[in-house]
C-alpha cells in the first residue's frame, strides 16, 4: 500500500481510539511542516522523507498509547508491523484499493487544489470501483432517485463542461451547494434534469452554475 493510504489508515484508527480527529493540520505543527506539504503526503502526492515519517511515527505512537507506529510502517514497507495493533498484526490490503477523499468543497482551480479544509473524510475504495475518479461526493436529497438516493457515495472525476455528453450524471456547484443532476444538451442549452419527475429541471446560464465532475461510480452501504 502506498504511504498516503497508510498514513490515512494511521490517522483514522488513532482518531477513533482516542475519540477525535487526528488532523493535517495538527500533524504538521507537530512535524513543523507547512499544511500544505503535508496535505500532499496524505493525499500520496508527494513522497515523505524518512525523516519526516519518523516524527509522524514518534507522535502518533505517543497519542496512541500502547499502539507502537513506525517509519518504515507509514512508508508502506512493514505492513506486518506493529507490536499491538488490536492484538494482532494489521490485515495487508495489497495494491487493489486506493483512498479518495470525500469533499465538501472543490475550489475553482479543480481538483488539484484541494486542500484539508474541504475533505470532510477518507474513504479506502477497491480500485475496481474508482476508475479515473479522484473524489468523492456524498448524495444528499432524492432529487436523482429512485437511480441515486441519500447517502450514496458518488465516485467523481474531473472533466470539462465541453467534454460532457447529454445523460452524463454530474456534480454541479449552484450558489456554493453541490447537486447531482442528469445532463441534457440541446442547441445552445445546456439543463440539469433530475430523475425524480417531482423536481424541475435547471438551465445552465453560466454564472451561477459550475460542473466540478462527472459520476462514474456508486457506493451504497447497505
Amino acid at each position: 500500500m502506498e504511504s498516503g493510504a497508510v498514513l490515512t489508515r494511521a490517522m483514522q484508527e488513532v482518531g477513533s481510539r482516542l475519540g477525535r480527529k487526528v488532523s493535517q493540520t495538527e500533524l504538521s505543527k507537530v512535524c513543523n511542516v507547512t499544511q500544505g506539504h503535508m496535505s500532499n503526503v496524505v493525499l500520496g502526492k508527494q513522497r515523505p522523507s524518512p525523516g519526516l515519517l519518523q516524527k509522524i511515527s514518534d507522535y502518533l505512537s505517543e497519542i496512541d498509547e500502547g499502539y507502537n507506529y513506525t517509519a518504515d510502517h507509514l512508508a508502506g514497507e512493514d505492513v506486518q508491523h506493529r507490536d499491538s495493533f488490536m492484538g494482532s498484526s494489521p490485515i495487508p490490503m495489497g495494491s487493489d484499493f486506493r483512498v479518495l477523499p470525500e469533499v465538501s468543497h472543490i475550489p475553482c482551480g479543480g481538483f488539484d487544489n484541494i486542500t484539508s479544509d474541504e475533505v470532510r473524510e477518507w474513504h479506502l475504495v477497491p480500485k475496481s470501483m474508482v476508475g479515473s475518479a479522484k473524489i468523492i461526493v456524498k448524495a444528499v436529497g432524492d432529487s436523482m432517485s429512485p437511480f441515486i438516493i441519500e447517502g450514496d457515495l458518488l465516485m467523481v472525476e474531473e472533466i470539462d463542461v465541453l467534454d460532457v455528453q447529454s445523460d452524463d450524471v454530474v456534480i454541479a456547484e449552484i450558489e456554493g451547494e453541490f447537486s447531482c443532476k442528469r445532463i441534457s444538451k440541446g442547441e445552445g442549452a445546456i439543463a440539469l434534469l433530475p430523475d425524480n419527475p417531482h423536481y424541475r429541471p435547471i438551465f445552465i446560464n453560466g454564472q451561477t452554475v459550475r460542473i466540478v465532475g462527472r459520476v462514474v461510480g456508486l457506493h451504497r452501504k447497505v
